[in-house]
């Protein structure tokens, strides 16, 4: 079976394809595969992501979770370095859905709270109507302390 990285070289791949063999792992091998992509796959991989449909809040925390039941993405980025990095989603207490950032820096940079909310449907805005982590906005920690 071909791995994720060949399935990204060809260039006449589907994102029908990608989903197929993803769902074929099971997760280790799936963050596996994942995160041993490099930045021409990384693209390619977001250039087929762009054309489906955007994702919702809840594909990061599922409609009956419970407040501060955590559900970590595992991710690599582009960056010469730290390209490791979690993102942890949660509900709080308003069930609000909300996140941090989980690093091996983080002893560093602190964890990154962040609320999620969906994108409006707008001309120029990139994902218009897809899920956007938003670090701008007041967010609320673990303990529910308002975090700036």
């Amino acid at each position: 079976m071909a791995k994720l990285i060949e399935l990204l070289r060809s260039p006449s791949v589907q994102l029908t394809e990608v989903t197929a063999h993803l769902d074929s792992l099971n997760h280790p091998e799936r963050v596996g595969e994942a995160v041993s992509l490099g930045k021409k796959e990384q693209i390619k991989l977001w250039e087929l992501a762009e054309k489906s449909r955007p994702l919702t809040l809840e594909y990061v925390v599922p409609r009956g979770a419970e407040p501060l039941e955590f559900f970590p993405f595992e991710g690599k980025n582009s960056l010469p370095a730290f390209t490791r990095f979690q993102k942890v989603f949660y509900l709080d207490h308003q069930r609000n859905v909300c996140g941090y950032n989980n690093a091996w820096i983080g002893w560093l940079v602190g964890p990154g709270y962040y609320m999620c909310q969906m994108n409006p449907k707008a001309p120029g805005v990139r994902n218009p109507g897809g899920l956007h982590p938003d670090s701008d906005r007041t967010s609320r920690g673990l303990a529910g302390d308002q975090v700036q």
